[in-house]
Order: C-alpha cells, then sequence, then structure tokens
C-alpha cells in the first residue's frame, strides 16, 4: 500500500517489518537497530495539518486475504465521514458512550467504532477479538461500554461464557457473518433493553443495508434489512436488469472506486448511467423493502467474518507434495459455519492439515481433514460438491 511510515506493536511485528525497505518503522516496546520508539516519534514537533479533499483516500482495508493476494479497498475521506455521521447519530452516540471495539484495524467495520466514536466524542475501548483470552478481557471492558460492535461469534462465545450478564451495553452491532435468528433471540434474552442491530455490508463498499430487531425474527437468519439511506441498492438478473431475485449490486458514496493500484478485477453493472458494485451475494426483496440474503453466487464463504474461497483452501491443500486431489466445502451456519478439506493422497492427514494450516490464515484453514481414496464426481465428471456435504456430515474424526 506504499506506506511511509509504519507503527508496530510486539517483537515479531517488528522483525516482519524490518525487510520493509525504506519504510520507517516505529515500535512501541523493544525497538530494533534502525528503528525508532513510538515515544521518540510522539515527541518530534508536530506537523501543520495537511487540507484533505473529499475525494482522496482517507483509509484502506485489505480484502479476501486467504487468496494470498490480498486486495486492497480504499474509501475515500468524503465516503468515511457520511458513514461515521450516520452511525454517531443511528446509535444516538454522545460523549458520555463507551464503544467497545472488537474488529481488527484492517478489517472494514472497525471504521463503525472509530468513525463514530470520532463524530460524536465518545470513548473507544479496543479488545483484541483475535485474542485467545478474549472473554477474560471482555469481561472487564464490558464493565464500561455502553456500545458493542463484532461479529456475531464474537456475541455467541459471550454469551456462552456468561460474560454479558450484567452488563450496561444498550446498543449492538453485529457485522461481518450471517446472523442466526437464535443469537438473536438469545441476546434479547440477556440484554432485554438493549438494541441489536444486523449490518450488511462488503469490504468493496462496507455498509450496505441494516435490520434492527424488534420481537421475534421469523426465518432461520436475520434479514439484511433496508438499505442505509445513503446507498442504492439494486436486485439484478443475469444482464442487469431489475429482479424479484438475484445479485444484489450496490452504488453510493461509500464504494470503492476500484481496488488499490489495480489487483483483482472489480465487477460492474452502469444501471441508469450510474456504476453499481456487484457484491456476488444473491438476494431477494421482501415485504416493505426489506432485502434478504440468499447465499453467495460463487463458492465465497464467511468464516468467523473473513470471505474465504473455497477454491482456495482446495489449492492449498492440493499444493502439498502427496496430494493428489483435494476438495473443499463448508458446513453447518453462523457461529457453527465450518471448512471440511477433502484430500486424496498416501500421506498421514495429520501431516497433510499441518502443512495446509502453514500456508493459509488460521481463519481460512480447514477445522477438518478427511482422506478418501478418490474424490465422488456428478455425470459431466466435476467433483459432486453436494455428495461432499452429506459426506461431512456423515464422516467423525
Amino acid at each position: 500500500c506504499n506506506a511511509s511510515a509504519v507503527v508496530a506493536v510486539g517483537r515479531r511485528a517488528s522483525q516482519l517489518l524490518r525487510s520493509a525497505g525504506g519504510v520507517s518503522v516505529f515500535v512501541s516496546s523493544e525497538p530494533q537497530a534502525g528503528e525508532v520508539s513510538l515515544s521518540e516519534a510522539l515527541a518530534a514537533p508536530a506537523r501543520a495539518a495537511a487540507s484533505v479533499d473529499e475525494g482522496a483516500v482517507g483509509s484502506l482495508h485489505f480484502t479476501s486475504g486467504s487468496t494470498g493476494e490480498p486486495r486492497g479497498v480504499p474509501y475515500t475521506r468524503g465516503g468515511i465521514d457520511v458513514f461515521a455521521l450516520y452511525w454517531a447519530s443511528r446509535l444516538e452516540l454522545g460523549p458520555a458512550d463507551r464503544v467497545l471495539w472488537a474488529f481488527p484495524m484492517a478489517y472494514a467495520p472497525s471504521l463503525i467504532p472509530l468513525g463514530a466514536a470520532v463524530a460524536s466524542g465518545a470513548t473507544v475501548l479496543p479488545l483484541a477479538a483475535a485474542s485467545a483470552t478474549v472473554g477474560d478481557r471482555a469481561a472487564s471492558a464490558l464493565c464500561e461500554a455502553t456500545v458493542l460492535l463484532g461479529v456475531p461469534s464474537l456475541l455467541g462465545s459471550l454469551l456462552d461464557g456468561g460474560t454479558l450478564a450484567g452488563s450496561g451495553l444498550r446498543a449492538i452491532v453485529l457485522a461481518g457473518e450471517p446472523v442466526t435468528a437464535d443469537l438473536a433471540r438469545r441476546l434479547r434474552d440477556a440484554l432485554p433493553a438493549a438494541r441489536i442491530l444486523n449490518l450488511y455490508g462488503t469490504t468493496e463498499c462496507n455498509g450496505i443495508s441494516i435490520h434492527e430487531v424488534d420481537g421475534l425474527e421469523p426465518g432461520p437468519h436475520l434479514p439484511a434489512g433496508r438499505p442505509l439511506p445513503f446507498m442504492r441498492v439494486r436486485v439484478v438478473e443475469e444482464e442487469g436488469a431489475d429482479s424479484e431475485d438475484g445479485e444484489v449490486v450496490v452504488a453510493g458514496p461509500t464504494v470503492m472506486d476500484d481496488y488499490w493500484g489495480g489487483a483483482g478485477a472489480a465487477r460492474w453493472f452502469v444501471i441508469d448511467g450510474e456504476r453499481h458494485y456487484r457484491t456476488g451475494d444473491r438476494g431477494r426483496w421482501g415485504e416493505g423493502g426489506v432485502l434478504h440474503l440468499l447465499g453467495r453466487a460463487d463458492r465465497q464463504v464467511k468464516i468467523g467474518g473473513h470471505r474465504v474461497e473455497l477454491g482456495q483452501v482446495e489449492a492449498a491443500c492440493a499444493g502439498v507434495e502427496g496430494v493428489r486431489a483435494a476438495a473443499a466445502v463448508a458446513t453447518g451456519e453462523g457461529t457453527e459455519r465450518r471448512i471440511i478439506a477433502f484430500v486424496v493422497t498416501a500421506l498421514d492427514v495429520d501431516d497433510v492439515a499441518r502443512a495446509v494450516r502453514r500456508a493459509l490464515p488460521a481463519w481460512a484453514a480447514p477445522s477438518r481433514f478427511e482422506r478418501l481414496s478418490a474424490l465422488p464426481t456428478g455425470p459431466r465428471g466435476k467433483v459432486d460438491l453436494e455428495a461432499l456435504c452429506a459426506l461431512a456430515g456423515e464422516v467423525r474424526r
């Protein structure tokens, strides 16, 4: 992303960033040779603030890191303003609020707690969502928090651990993966006075629509909700014409112009003279203009809020020497969503698993590996994914 300086925390981050050529690296503790401590950097004379045009890049986030070629998604300063002001208003934030921030910094939904806090004067309480001790850390932070933003799997773990009991939360925003009606019910039971909101969006355009829970929710999942007031959302058929159900496409001030540096190829439809980003999600309009999602148009799935392309998981498995063929499927829903890998090999399956987990980010690595003598195929010779999904539910290790 052509950074001119990097701030890193911890020795391992420092070591990884030391190979960044001419990039200045500031570390908050234990600076290594050639690095400057963060305290020294902060002690330097302040520079005058620059005027930033609304169309200038104000933030850069990354998506599809599971492919091995992460694509940067730039947001304009003006788009960030629109998003931040919306959330400050929607959540009625003020200086007395304390917003628990449970998203990684490079994850697009982090703009909600950070931007909304800046716009309203609220306090941000950081939480390392990837930490193994997240439950313990959340317990102390929740004593102060009034608003929580996180992925459904995090909220499920907090409920399971009893961490939410007695908290002073007045609003919970869920984002990053489908929200089951059961999770919404459990949240309402635990915090009957709290507002519960489900945000649907993609990294390329951040938020798209929102649904606020009001009573019992029909169906297995919460709807994606009504479009955000500044977004133009359509459901279209293959050629781009409006349809009762089809692909969700979107335009608005928070939609990226293109991937950073032209990496990858974004897909667009031009409708009524305006470019609409093709999300790859299938949806349909319900009663009252409420959007319902019907799954992915391709084989991309969300695990713990991260987008994972199953084809790349298969490529990582097949890249292990001694693996003759591989296929991956996703099973379960919501917090129980898991990737199962099937491999055709004479190797010990645990050895394959270790090699694949070294090659993929933790959230993209299969939770289970199964060895087969051959992959099932359909009448055209293609791998029968439906048969593998059925097999994934039958095989137990």
